[in-house]
Parts: C-alpha cells; sequence; structure tokens
C-alpha cells in the first residue's frame, strides 16, 4: 500500500488526525488512513476524500489483542460498497440481541460496512465492524474488525455474531449472571464458555418445547370449551323457538275455549266437567216426599210389600 508521510485531517469520521505512513499508529488507535493511488481513505467510516471511481479501502487493525481475526486488506477497489446501521432497526440473525446488549452496556449502536471485491476472478465482500468506544466513565474500548464472505448477507450475519461474542468477551463481568452471558467465548474465569452455551441452548430449548406443548393443551381445551358454547346456544336457541310454539299453541287455545264457553248453556268448560253455573235456566224444584208419594196411592191399597229370605 502506497502511503504518504504527511499529516492530514481524517475524513470527518475519525475526528482525529492520522499518519499516513505505516507503522506511526499510535498506542489504542485501532486504524489509520493513508493515500492509496492519490486518494485519501479512512478505513473507519470507508469513506473517501477525493474524486475517485471506486473506494479505497485504508489499513485496519481490530483492538482486541487476542482476536483470531487478522484485518483484511483488499488489494482492488470495491465493485459496490453497503452500510448496515443497528441503530436503524432490522431483524437479521443475532441482531436483536446485540442491540440489546449494547442497551444494557449503554454503548453506541455498532455500523457495518461491506464492499465487494474481486479476488482473483471470484467475488467476495469484505465486511468491517465498527463498534465505537466511550471516553468518558464508564469508559469502553473501541473494537473494530474485518472478514471476508461471499455475499453482503452472510458477511453481516458472521460479523453480527462476532460483535456479540467480542462485546460478551469484553464485558464478562458486567453481564455475569444475564442473559448475554452465554454468547461469550470464555467466561469470567476465563474458561470456555461453549459447554455452558450448549447447556443454555438445551435448556432453553426444553422450555419452548414445554411451552409448545402447553399451548397445544390449551388450544385443544379452547377448541373443546368453543363446541360446548356452541352446542349450549344451539339447543337454548332450539329451547326457545319451541317454547314460543307453545306460548302461541295456548294462547289460541284459550281463545277458542272462552269461545266455547260463550256459547254453551252454563257449563264451565275450563272446569272438572261436574261443576255448573247456577242461572234461572237450570233451575229445577226439588223431588218430593215420601208423605207427599202416599196421598197419590189409591183408597184401601195396601202399600207393604212381602220379603222373602231365602235361607
Amino acid at each position: 500500500m502506497a502511503v504518504s508521510g504527511e499529516v492530514r485531517e481524517g475524513c470527518g469520521v475519525c475526528t482525529r488526525k492520522w499518519r499516513g505512513r505505516e507503522g506511526l499508529r499510535r498506542p489504542g488507535e485501532a486504524v489509520y488512513c493513508g493515500v492509496q493511488d492519490g486518494v485519501w481513505a479512512c478505513s473507519r467510516a470507508w469513506h473517501v476524500l477525493g474524486v475517485s471511481g471506486h473506494a479505497s479501502f485504508g489499513q485496519c487493525r481490530a483492538l482486541e489483542s487476542s482476536s483470531w481475526m487478522d484485518p483484511i486488506i483488499p488489494t482492488e477497489p470495491f465493485l459496490q460498497t453497503q452500510v448496515y446501521d443497528l441503530a436503524n432497526g432490522g431483524d437479521l440473525i443475532f441482531e436483536r440481541d446485540l442491540f440489546a446488549l449494547t442497551d444494557f452496556l449503554g454503548r453506541t449502536p455498532p455500523v457495518f460496512y461491506g464492499g465487494q471485491i474481486s479476488d482473483n476472478g471470484q467475488l467476495q465482500w469484505l465486511i468491517m465492524a465498527n463498534l465505537p468506544g466511550k471516553p468518558e466513565s464508564p469508559m469502553f474500548r473501541q473494537i473494530q474488525f474485518s472478514l471476508r464472505e461471499n455475499t453482503w448477507v452472510d458477511g453481516l450475519a458472521h460479523a453480527l455474531q462476532e460483535s456479540l461474542a467480542r462485546l460478551c468477551g469484553q464485558n464478562s463481568l458486567a453481564i455475569e449472571g444475564e442473559r448475554f452471558a452465554h454468547f461469550a467465548r470464555h467466561s469470567s474465569v476465563d474458561s470456555v464458555a461453549l459447554s455452558n452455551s450448549r447447556s443454555a441452548a438445551n435448556h432453553t430449548q426444553q422450555q419452548l418445547n414445554q411451552y409448545a406443548d402447553t399451548i397445544k393443551v390449551i388450544a385443544k381445551e379452547r377448541r373443546t370449551l368453543r363446541q360446548l358454547v356452541a352446542k349450549r346456544d344451539a339447543t337454548i336457541h332450539r329451547l326457545k323457538t319451541k317454547i314460543a310454539v307453545l306460548k302461541e299453541t295456548i294462547s289460541t287455545q284459550v281463545e277458542q275455549l272462552q269461545i266455547l264457553e260463550g256459547e254453551g248453556e252454563g257449563e264451565d268448560i275450563q272446569g272438572d266437567g261436574y261443576s255448573y253455573v247456577s242461572n234461572d235456566n237450570d233451575y229445577e224444584p226439588e223431588e218430593e216426599g215420601d208423605d207427599d208419594f202416599h196421598q197419590h196411592l189409591p183408597a184401601g191399597m195396601d202399600t207393604t210389600f212381602p220379603l222373602r229370605i231365602d235361607g
């Protein structure tokens, strides 16, 4: 990479002066800019000062000394570029966890830059992640790294996962006991966290399976209750209809009985069948007694009757 040794202002994102000469990186500074092919380039923002057909990529160094990802320096200009700011929101894998972690730690959401390059005729994407630091208390170190993937989406997903792991590793004590602790490669006592991650994943999966089974049972019970309610409502509707028909029938019969009572001769049709209404039309004199009966018999007629009892 051909660089000049003059001191120049950064691109506006760096907000500090950088020396364009290789090897003059200051302690604690993750990147530095340089002049490549007559174009001033800054790797922090992948921003170019000047006029150029393609963006140029300055040299990049990750802050973490334990990083297994070495910065990648492209040898050709970018064919196209992409920028993804986590603060704008999205639904990519690891994105919600990473955003929640940065919010929990009080950090600025990271920004990811991508550029497509042609490596010996094979198109690849160079992804650079920038996790800003914080000079005020509580202080945070800036984290930067770069990687390669075949597509922009794959590279972005890889960078999101890597950012999550590095943030968790850098803040292992702050996230101890939190759900983010399982994303770190090492625990707070520098032990490999893979087994813990597997245990947490298995436990989470078991909980999800239990939740799914519970949801199925609840759904079945609710379906049964809906069927019972529908059956009850149908029965109530049928009975109400039957009651309405019976009421109409009773009303009609009452009217008919009232008409028949008006046309009858004093008989109470609605009574017990043996009751009569007393009026002038159905009055009859009392029957004659036994004394009156003997007075009307011919004179000298024997009124005794022999009684024969066979013994």
